[in-house]
């Protein structure tokens, strides 16, 4: 077991950090803690990434206790683990603990043997496939990473609103803002909270998720927007029990018509279909969330690509792709060099 440093792996894990809160929206976001006390000693000013509050980084900005970073176990790989029938298979998305210039780290598992690592408008693909399309599809111990966009339940003012045309009024429509662009409709792009110290131009992202629950169980239809039309998913929710629906698991449907920046709209439904958005129903625990896009960034080099993995190599990256170390920069690394299966222990 070892404790995790660095925030190459956030959001799905953190090293050692502090919590900044915003005093408008009440919204707390882990910070490094290296970054926090480069911002507390420089008197700088903090920009909300969800209401877009500016405000200082003293004590009451930044909690001043430093949390411990997650505690990760590491299950040793066997030796049939990167064959196909091997009963501790390591797969592509599994996240592994590997030794780089001496030091342990945590990464996910981008590419092995013989696979093929290829690009598509800078988005990484193995196989001819981008990786959170696998992790969406995969399920298991191999989940997509998510990063919170919007938390409803810290607005004074909800975004969600019902949908103005008549036939689509059955309907609740999330309406995106940039908090960077002076709050005008907009796309959502791959920003991380928790990069507080990082600038850097943002992209779009289109694997949206959100995150509710509700006081009885119902039937709840959640559109997505994609290029390729409207894509519905429809779950059946459990009284009380936040769940979390995807455009990964959402087919191609003719429903309510969306945009970029209208991305997400929600439909409550009784078990018979009919709709319940006319009588009250309350949404709790309601978040609007992006799947981590595994993409190069300006500075990384597409020269080496489509690159294919030789016998003992494998491809690793964080989920944290704005400023993790990893084969982006370094290339393939060796299998001899990845030491097992890593499974955070610290709680959620």
């Amino acid at each position: 077991m070892f404790r995790v440093s660095g925030f190459s792996m956030a959001p799905t894990l953190y090293g050692d950090y502090q919590l900044m809160s915003c005093p408008r929206c009440r919204t707390r976001t882990k910070v490094a803690a290296q970054s926090a006390a480069t911002l507390a000693a420089s008197a700088r000013t903090a920009e909300c990434w969800h209401c877009g509050a500016k405000f200082p980084c003293d004590s009451d900005g930044i909690d001043p206790r430093v949390i411990e970073g997650d505690l990760v176990e590491v299950t040793a790989l066997q030796p049939t683990a990167i064959q196909p029938e091997g009963g501790n298979q390591l797969r592509i998305g599994d996240i592994v603990a590997v030794q780089v210039d001496g030091r342990m780290r945590v990464k996910r598992i981008l590419g092995l043997p013989g696979d093929v690592v290829s690009l598509q408008q800078r988005r990484l693909l193995v196989n001819g496939k981008r990786l959170e399309m696998i992790l969406a599809e995969a399920g298991g111990t191999r989940k997509p990473a998510f990063v919170d966009v919007d938390i409803d339940q810290h607005r004074s003012d909800s975004r969600w609103v019902r949908a103005s045309e008549p036939r689509d009024s059955d309907w609740l429509v999330y309406h995106h803002q940039s908090v960077y662009e002076h709050l005008r409709p907009s796309e959502i792009y791959d920003d991380y909270p928790c990069n507080v110290d990082v600038i850097r131009p943002l992209d779009p992202v289109d694997q949206l998720a959100v995150t509710l629950s509700l006081a009885a169980a119902a039937r709840v239809d959640v559109a997505f927007y994609s290029i390729a039309g409207t894509r519905l998913a429809t779950r059946h929710l459990v009284a009380n029990e936040p769940l979390t629906i995807s455009v990964g698991h959402a087919e191609l449907a003719d429903s309510i018509s969306l945009t970029p920046q209208t991305p997400i709209a929600i439909r409550v439904r009784d078990e018979l279909g009919q709709d319940e958005l006319g009588q009250r129903v309350r949404l709790n625990d309601l978040c609007v969330r992006r799947s981590v896009e595994y993409r190069l960034r300006r500075r990384d080099s597409d020269a080496m690509y489509p690159l294919t993995l030789k016998q003992n190599e494998c491809f690793i990256v964080g989920d944290n792709v704005p400023i993790s170390v990893d084969s982006r920069e370094f290339g393939p690394l060796s299998m001899n060099n990845v030491v097992g299966f890593a499974r955070r222990l610290t709680p959620q």
